[in-house]
Parts: structure tokens; C-alpha cells; sequence
């Protein structure tokens, strides 16, 4: 309410910013190649599983240096996905993750946070076609 007693009314903007992540916590998540890269796959599958998410990520990565994924490759995948990177998504709020069961799933983002999201990834894209 205003000093004069009328009701204010909260913008759906205001409301959107008021719900997103505390920047630092969402651009340290998105800090890391790996993570950002569970979030672009996320934002198109919704739910996955820590397999899956090493599998991709490792094909990602195979197409991104021209070179065969090795089994290795993707055992290290899914070692730092499941001790580092997915735990610190989950703690960030980003991501739904079930260590037990290796389900992933991305966590209900404000409209803001989804947007800063897609725009990173739009920009690593714009940023590895310039360097070929």
C-alpha cells in the first residue's frame, strides 16, 4: 500500500526479476562450459539422466574438436557431472538432481534467468563459428 492507502500493484517485470537467481549465483553457473551446456540441453529436454547428459556432452565435445569420443572422454564426463557440476546446479536452484537415481531436470526459471541462459548460449555458438 502508498502512504495514502491505495493498493499497489506489483509489475509481472518486477515480479520476474524478483524470482531470478542473485546474479553471481547464476553467472558462476554458468562459468563452466560443461554446466552452461546441461542448461542449453535442459532448456530443450526438460528432464534426462546423468548417462544421457555424458553421452551428449561428450558428442559435443568430439564435434567441437573434430575427434572420437573415447570411453574415457566420457567417463570423465560423467565423473565431474555427477560430483562437481550437477550438485553445484542443484544448489544454485538451476537444476533438479538425484544423485541416487541420476535423474536431471531442470528447475522451474524465471523468464529472466531462461533468457540469460539462451543468450549464452546464442553467444557460444556466434563465438565457436568465428574461430573455424
Amino acid at each position: 500500500m502508498t502512504t495514502d492507502g491505495e493498493e499497489t500493484v506489483q509489475q509481472p517485470e518486477t515480479e520476474a526479476l524478483r524470482d531470478a537467481l542473485a546474479p553471481d549465483e547464476l553467472y558462476g553457473s554458468l562459468a563452466s562450459t560443461i554446466r552452461r551446456r546441461v542448461l542449453y540441453f535442459l532448456l530443450e529436454h526438460d528432464r534426462t539422466t546423468v548417462d544421457e547428459l555424458a553421452d551428449v556432452l561428450a558428442g559435443w565435445e568430439a564435434a567441437a574438436e573434430n575427434e572420437h569420443v573415447g570411453r574415457e572422454t566420457r567417463r570423465r564426463l560423467y565423473v565431474s557431472l555427477y560430483h562437481a557440476h550437477l550438485p553445484r546446479l542443484a544448489e544454485a536452484g538451476l537444476v533438479a538432481y538425484d544423485a541416487d537415481t541420476g535423474d536431471v531436470s531442470l528447475s522451474t526459471l524465471s523468464a529472466a534467468t531462461v533468457e540469460v541462459i539462451r543468450h549464452a548460449a546464442g553467444y557460444e555458438r556466434e563465438t565457436v563459428a568465428a574461430e573455424r
